[in-house]
């Protein structure tokens, strides 16, 4: 059987492969590779042969763009997978597909067949190690699920690159494929938050789900089914569907490490000699929140169940992976519980609804209680920053226990990444560094003309706390705290509880009004007004408004140096505008924020 076009280019790209020829002296002439790097180009451009054989040295640009004319290649999800999985031997990789939508739950009717579901495809492309174990995701394909076979629906690619140890992200646009940046630009004050970094702000993988019960995504206890799909759509007999793996794996298996992995190298990179470099950016990612995973509880939001409670998510009272971090122990979350009464009593009073556009369906997300929590990428480099002595556990403690029952979008506690140092002395030998000796003093300097309510107070107050006794203490006040949470949620009638409901409300707004928020379906909405006060939990379990003029949403810390425009691009949400939600399977590709949240 003569092979198809696909099949034949594939099999040139391993014979390439194979000779060893691929940036060698027997290379076939190298295909012209555009690139568009929001930032830095105005325009596409056709990048210098230095600049790719610098640049991208990962297996995406080596099995298809280095060899493949541009008008041969792959233009949608199906054949760009087929096109790897051809160009990949069958004993030297293994290949998964995940699938994500925020109606994935809705089933499909006629009253429901213009609803947009959001539903998109991840395709993982895994290498297998001398000794056939599986090794990391080198690259992920994401795209449209209904449009899996259409050239004009968005299509994006992230391949690890490990000579430069980052991932490269490429997009297809207009029938032609674009380098977009890799990892590192995420800092760069000329691409960060552009282009792939309005999604991937730190340069890595996001799963905004990313832990049980990974709402949204189809996985071991919420699958996505063929109900979702239209009756007769190719998608419900195709391989991708078919095939589909759970988000236990995709957690597990792919964003987890893959955090693990680029936080690594993103500190390494820092290292120069014995200094270390781009520290306040560092520590702000640690204090501020750019970005979040969302947690919720275990339980469905309409089902009616035994214990007659539903858990609520750790995450929204605090940040307890942090803290754990730093040495200090979350203690008895296992009261953290609402009555099934209250909560659907919540549901009632507050006008709980999912909306997109005309379509309307009353009652919460499908595991209740959906809310933002810290991102794993900010507990994974405070642990790193902890493992490799850069922060002392002691300074940890006493940064993340400044206002400690807001988790998320604390103004409080990220106004103390001004006075971090942007270079420090560093011995990875010895892991020591003087960070500790620079910020602790620099704060509780700023604390002595601080009101007694600041931060910079706070943390003073803190630090006052002798070596000896911090963690003890520390440890007193969170299970202090966690008791007057769980004593609230057992108050009658209603109100305690009432009130974390809106403060629910006012985190899920906040993140709504970041460029992360882009799909309509993705949270509840209430008859609080989308412009209401952004609320702030107090350390005895009650709620308050913020104070007027603190800073919400997302914030980035970017140099006083930077221009007004990267300045007014840090602060997302300075305009105060709500982020469209757009259809997701209709939108054009040059306005889709970069996937797989």
């Amino acid at each position: 059987m003569q092979a198809t076009p696909m099949e034949a280019a594939a099999g040139d790209n391993i014979a390439a492969l194979n000779m060893g020829s691929i940036g060698g002296a027997q290379a076939a002439a190298m295909q012209p590779i555009k690139a568009f790097v929001v930032g830095v180009d105005t325009r596409g451009r056709t990048m210098q042969e230095s600049e790719v054989n610098s640049r991208l040295q990962d297996p995406l640009a080596a099995l298809m763009l280095k060899l493949v004319p541009a008008s041969e290649r792959p233009q949608n999800l199906d054949t760009t997978v087929e096109f790897i999985v051809n160009a990949s031997p069958a004993d030297k990789f293994d290949f998964m597909t995940f699938l994500a939508g925020e109606g994935g739950q809705m089933r499909w009717t006629e009253e429901t067949k213009d609803l947009d579901r959001a539903l998109r495809f991840l395709w993982v492309r895994f290498p297998r190690t001398a000794t056939g174990s599986r090794d990391q995701a080198d690259i992920l394909v994401v795209g449209s699920a209904l449009g899996f076979a259409d050239d004009a629906i968005f299509l994006q690619c992230a391949s690890w690159d490990v000579a430069n140890r980052t991932y490269n992200f490429y997009k297809r646009l207009n029938g032609e494929w674009f380098w977009a940046g890799q990892s590192h630009m995420a800092f760069d004050p000329a691409t960060r938050l552009q282009g792939p970094f309005d999604g991937h702000v730190n340069g890595n993988l996001v799963m905004k789900e990313l832990t049980p019960p990974w709402n949204n995504w189809h996985s071991s206890v919420a699958g996505i089914s063929e109900t979702a799909l239209p009756p007769s759509h190719p998608l419900r007999t195709h391989p991708l569907f078919t095939g589909k793996e759970v988000a236990n794996k995709l957690q597990t298996l792919v964003v987890q490490p893959a955090i693990d992995r680029f936080t690594s190298a993103r500190i390494d990179s820092l290292v120069q000699g014995a200094k270390l470099t781009g520290v306040k950016l560092l520590i702000n990612q640690i204090l501020a929140t750019a970005t979040v995973n969302f947690v919720s509880s275990a339980e469905r939001s309409k089902q009616r169940f035994t214990k007659n409670e539903y858990d609520l998510p750790p995450g929204f009272f605090l940040d307890i992976e942090s803290l754990s971090a730093a040495g200090i122990v979350a203690g008895d979350t296992s009261k953290l519980r609402v009555s099934y009464q209250k909560y659907q009593d919540s549901l009632t009073e507050y006008d709980f609804r999912l909306q997109a556009g005309a379509f309307a369906q009353k009652g919460d997300t499908f595991f209740a209680f959906f809310v933002p929590a810290p991102a794993k990428e900010d507990v994974v480099l405070l642990q790193q920053l902890i493992d490799r002595g850069i922060v002392t556990k002691r300074l940890a403690a006493c940064l993340m226990m400044v206002d400690l029952a807001n988790p998320v979008y604390s103004d409080h506690r990220r106004r103390l990444a001004q006075y971090a140092p942007d270079e420090i002395q560093y011995s990875a030998a010895t892991r020591s560094s003087d960070l500790e000796a620079l910020l602790a003093p620099a704060i509780v300097a700023a604390a002595k003309g601080a009101p007694e309510d600041s931060a910079e107070a706070e943390f003073a107050a803190n630090w006052a706390i002798p070596e000896a006794d911090y963690a003890a203490a520390f440890q007193q006040r969170v299970d202090a705290y966690l008791a007057a949470v769980s004593a609230r949620l057992t108050e009658e009638p209603n109100e305690p509880f009432f009130q974390y409901t809106e403060l629910a409300d006012s985190r899920r707004r906040e993140f709504a009004r970041t460029k992360l928020a882009e799909f309509a379906l993705t949270l509840p909405v209430t008859k609080i007004a989308a412009t209401a006060s952004f609320l702030e939990m107090r350390p005895d379990g009650t709620v308050q408004r913020k104070p007027a003029g603190a800073l919400t949403g997302a914030f980035v810390f970017i140099p006083e140096t930077s221009s007004p425009a990267e300045k007014a691009a840090a602060n997302l949400d300075r305009s105060g505008e709500q982020v469209a939600s757009p259809s997701f399977d209709q939108l054009a590709p040059e306005k889709v924020h970069w996937a797989c949240k």
